[in-house]
């Protein structure tokens, strides 16, 4: 569009001379106090704070000789605050999850766009160089963090569901909503079959390939792979009901959160939610010593569950009856339903 002004600016260009008005006196500063504010401890490669004091300074510089203007040295339209405002709206592309690709590409169009300016943009540049780096870096540790050990679903045993079949099936048939009902981990397909005999459209989810083709051969339909997968790919508010067991076993508490958030957004209004557990009381005699060292996580008392459940809206939470009830069981389930 064309301004009084000037021209105007295409969507990803630096903005032409008078397109524009420079963003107020003050935002580099409220910038740069920010990222000191934010600014991680300690670099061998990189110095934040020097890199922004240099920004300062030649922001601060007076005009050049004869007026109004850029500074001597500067391109037209492309002084500290021009590029400077180029790379902040470029760093807002890279905050959405895919920090370190995108970091590195800003950077990139910003030294492109940037020849010829003045040590201000070197400056500017140096900065997001050293933010790429630190996200980059903490993104390679939160990735450890997740998957210490690959194929984590192989070393705990799954929980005996076979007795849990009749009562898991005739609560989610009742409750159930119009949709898909999935069950994960679905393992060999006990339950979810007899779900499907209950009339309802069911979809299993299990990491483990060759316990996924147990289950294909008994009929059901399976996704091979985390249920988080599956729930992620499925539309909000379609499923008519939702099993989880295994998984719930081996996530530690902020996956437990994460994989709970995730459901309870894919479940339909009504809806039905099982939750079958391995007893916490049961891993000791149940998981051999490699599961208890290297899972990251616990099974939950179905106290915490049901905590969980309530905080998250869900109404109607208790047990389940079921085979394994008293002291001693190995297993037990937790019901609940989405209000509406």
């Amino acid at each position: 569009m064309t301004g009084s002004g000037g021209t105007g600016a295409s969507e990803g260009e630096l903005p032409r001379p008078g397109a524009t008005p420079p963003p107020p006196p003050g935002f580099l500063a409220e910038l740069a106090e920010a990222f000191r504010r934010h600014r991680p401890q300690g670099s061998l490669r990189w110095n934040f704070s020097d890199a922004f004091t240099r920004l300062e300074q030649h922001v601060r510089r007076p005009p050049a000789a004869g007026g109004e203007g850029p500074a001597a040295g500067d391109r037209p339209g492309r002084g500290p605050a021009t590029v400077g405002r180029a790379v902040s709206g470029r760093l807002g592309r890279w905050v959405d999850g895919r920090a370190a690709a995108a970091a590195r590409s800003a950077v990139d169009e910003a030294l492109a766009e940037g020849r010829g300016a003045t040590g201000a943009t070197d400056a500017a540049v140096e900065a997001f160089r050293f933010l790429a780096a630190r996200v980059e870096g903490l993104e390679d540790a939160g990735s450890r963090r997740l998957s210490p050990v690959e194929g984590m679903a192989w070393l705990v045993p799954s929980p005996a569901l076979g007795g849990w079949a009749g009562p898991v099936a005739r609560w989610v048939a009742g409750a159930h909503r119009s949709g898909e009902v999935v069950h994960g981990e679905c393992g060999a397909g006990e339950l979810a079959v007899a779900l499907v005999a209950s009339g309802l459209s069911v979809r299993g989810a299990e990491p483990r390939g060759a316990v996924a083709w147990e289950a294909a051969e008994r009929g059901v339909d399976v996704h091979v792979g985390p249920v988080e997968g599956l729930l992620a790919s499925t539309a909000p508010g379609s499923l008519g009901g939702l099993v989880l067991s295994g998984v719930v076993d081996r996530l530690d508490l902020a996956g437990l959160v994460a994989l709970l958030e995730t459901a309870t957004g894919r479940l339909a209004d009504g809806a039905p939610l099982v939750v079958v557990s391995t007893a916490p009381g049961a891993v000791g005699t149940g998981w051999d010593a490699v599961a208890r060292d290297l899972v990251p996580g616990r099974p939950l008392h179905p106290e915490t569950w049901a905590l969980l459940l309530s905080r998250a809206g869900y109404v109607e939470v208790g047990p389940l009856e079921g085979p394994d009830e008293g002291p001693g069981a190995a297993t037990y389930a937790l019901k609940g339903r989405r209000p509406g």
